[in-house]
């Protein structure tokens, strides 16, 4: 049964000192990528505000990004299979270490945050989407689903305990050590795919397009969800602020702008 063929699979990956080395390459390469994407998927808005972003120009940063995601799935198509997928897959995570090693130095630009921000969310994806073609082409078809499975787990685990560190480093070196501790994951990431990585035979352009053409409407869905939510908050925010605006005129609230009731 398929219990039988997931316990036969991992005692391969594990037992298998070829598959066992690719797996941990494989790993590590996912935690670069993995981590920096998610972070920022989690942390931005309230990074952002921290550092004296309001939440209406927070919350458009994060609405632009999200325009990128989509956008980085269909790229991923054209530049997924050069240099079988490593040489691709480390390029693109370097390149997402520089763009937040940039984004986190350009201060309160608002403008080059939304710029800086799309491009981050469109590499991260791109090598996202690369990335998982490139852990399924590493396995052996008895053994695919239960290595990508494993790697992508392992992954996951690496973005949960990731989490938990970026309010410590924040409150001990503010901007900056997210930063480097982002980076430093980021060049991990990609020297591991370039340096230790397996090229893998790709087919050709046309097959990884099409690939990429059916993840583009999920990704855009969740873009789309994305971007909802945020300018639901944003109207919440303005209506609220209008709100306590005009009950401030009225004399129905204090003046320190708190919004409590003075009747």
């Amino acid at each position: 049964g398929n219990f039988d063929d997931a316990q036969t699979g991992v005692k391969k990956i594990f037992g298998d000192k070829k598959y066992l080395y690719r797996t941990l390459v494989l790993f590590c390469v996912a935690a670069g990528q993995n981590i920096p994407s998610f972070v920022f998927l989690g942390w931005n808005t309230t990074l952002l505000q921290q550092i004296g972003i309001s939440q209406a120009d927070s919350l458009l940063i994060s609405t632009v990004g999200a325009l990128g995601i989509p956008l980085g799935v269909i790229a991923s198509g054209y530049v997924g299979p050069l240099g079988g997928r490593k040489i691709s897959i480390g390029v693109q995570i370097l390149l997402v270490g520089a763009l937040i090693s940039a984004y986190m130095n350009v201060g309160t630009n608002v403008t080059m945050l939304m710029i800086l921000y799309f491009l981050f969310q469109f590499v991260s994806m791109c090598c996202a989407m690369c990335l998982n073609l490139y852990m399924s082409e590493s396995y052996s078809t008895e053994i695919r689903n239960t290595g990508t499975g494993v790697v992508i787990a392992g992954g996951r685990c690496s973005v949960a305990i990731s989490q938990q560190i970026v309010p410590y480093l924040f409150a001990a070196w503010s901007f900056s050590g997210v930063c480097g501790y982002i980076v430093a994951l980021c060049i991990f990431g990609g020297l591991a795919s370039f340096g230790i990585g397996n090229a893998v035979q790709v087919g050709n352009i046309t097959d990884s397009v099409n690939t990429a053409i059916q993840a583009f409407i999920p990704s855009a869905a969740d873009s789309a969800s994305t971007i909802i939510f945020s300018f639901v908050i944003f109207f919440r925010h303005q209506e609220n602020s209008l709100f306590n605006f005009y009950h401030l005129q009225l004399g129905l609230t204090d003046s320190n702008h708190s919004g409590k009731p003075l009747l």
